[in-house]
């Protein structure tokens, strides 16, 4: 090649978007990785992740990494396997004593370079290559994002010093009864299995609050608890014992905070605290000029392995509908209610499936005697239970801050 080829290539490089320059990138090493496996003696038989562990003698895991990228469809979709420079050098040692010309093997060493060259100008390091590459790869970055929240989790348990195991949310829409146009809205939430591991750190374990979909509150309305012994509308009978200490902290916003006491830390003084809240004929049925979208947000402000979040609609209410997630960052300490927030979307894929009807489909180990809470509910309020489609969005190690917001499209007034 010329210096002026060189500068030419240079020059393109230079111009090319980090999405093209990897898929060009990827690509070569996968090709190249194919022909070292092929040219491997026997390389007919080689069918399988363990076959060339056996035919080469190297390390399963290694083999694994090896045949998902070499044999990828999508060489973006598993770049994240890509082994680094010490696996690979111990791969392309033993191809060549295997018997693989180094015609071969140096070809992808080149193509490792290369590869090398593309994390050092665009990402600096392989762990933000790897991030970078998941977010190209879209249905196959779920492995990452979790490996992230985990870590996420991990730290925030840390610095905050306390950490859920569940955090349970639950919204229930039933027409008003005193009004048709409007909906009954009760809500279950709380926090399981929630621990401190510093003993010097309140914790806000409850806040709610009511608007139309465009972040205004319109029609007044009275919040009752559910279980009408409960001052803080504590769910006593599902709670941990003894029953925790709470006091009631009103910040700016006129939300109510309840906020649990400090009450020792490590496993023994975990606490499971639910909470019910009623708001009669308090958001609109229908589309209006101030509500498009029914809108069911939860806060992430605690570390937790699990956020359950269900969806409990009464039959009829809204007609079909098909609900959809979206995750806002928090971090600029706005709302997620008030729109246009596209700037703070975050790139999850958290997903809603549909249950089925009545209490019994919402048995899981995570949150004990949840059917029976949800019972407990219809009761109070003299629902049939067994009338309400339920909807989950489950999401592992929800980011802290944000909102997980779960919506769907409101019916025009006479469409149901």
């Amino acid at each position: 090649m010329t210096i002026t080829e060189q500068i030419l290539q240079n020059e393109v490089a230079s111009l090319e978007t980090f999405e093209d320059a990897a898929t060009r990138t990827l690509q070569r090493l996968r090709s190249t990785l194919l022909a070292v496996i092929s040219a491997i003696p026997g390389s007919n038989e080689l069918q399988r992740a363990a076959d060339l562990e056996r035919a080469l003698g190297i390390r399963s895991t290694l083999a694994w990494q090896l045949y998902k990228v070499a044999r990828a469809d999508n060489p973006i979709a598993e770049a994240r396997h890509v082994p680094g420079p010490g696996a690979m050098k111990r791969f392309l040692q033993a191809a060549k004593r295997a018997g693989v010309s180094s015609e071969f093997t140096q070809a992808v060493s080149q193509a490792m370079d290369e590869l090398g060259g593309l994390i050092k100008t665009h990402a600096g390091t392989r762990k933000t290559f790897d991030s970078m590459i998941s977010a190209l790869a879209d249905q196959e970055s779920d492995g990452i994002d979790l490996q992230y929240k985990r870590s996420g989790y991990a730290c925030n348990s840390h610095i905050f010093g306390a950490h859920a195991n569940v955090h349970l949310s639950s919204f229930f829409a039933h027409p008003a009864a005193a009004n048709s146009n409007r909906l009954d809205f009760l809500g279950i939430h709380g926090l399981l299995g929630l621990q401190r591991i510093r003993h010097d750190v309140p914790w806000v374990v409850s806040r709610t609050g009511f608007s139309d979909d465009d972040g205004e509150i319109r029609e007044s309305f009275k919040m009752e608890s559910l279980d009408p012994n409960s001052e803080f509308g504590l769910l006593q009978d599902f709670c941990s014992t003894p029953l925790p200490t709470l006091e009631t902290d009103l910040d700016g916003s006129g939300d109510a905070n309840v906020v649990l006491r400090a009450n020792g830390i490590g496993i023994k003084s975990a606490i499971s605290c639910p909470f019910g809240k009623i708001a009669r004929n308090s958001l609109s049925r229908y589309k209006d000029d101030h509500n498009q979208v029914q809108r069911c947000q939860t806060r992430i402000r605690t570390p937790c392995r699990l956020l359950i979040n269900d969806i409990f609609i009464y039959e009829g209410t809204f007609g079909d509908i098909s609900p959809e997630v979206l995750v806002y960052g928090d971090h600029r300490d706005v709302d997620a209610v008030i729109l246009p927030r596209t700037c703070d979307l975050l790139a999850t894929k958290e997903s809603v499936v549909y249950l089925g009807k009545g209490p019994s489909v919402l048995h899981t180990t995570d949150v004990p005697r949840y059917p029976e809470m949800a019972q407990y509910a219809f009761d109070r309020m003299g629902w049939d239970g067994e009338r309400f489609d339920v909807y989950r969005c489950r999401v592992d190690y929800p980011i802290m801050p944000s909102s997980v917001v779960v919506q769907f499209e409101l019916p025009e007034k006479g469409q149901v």
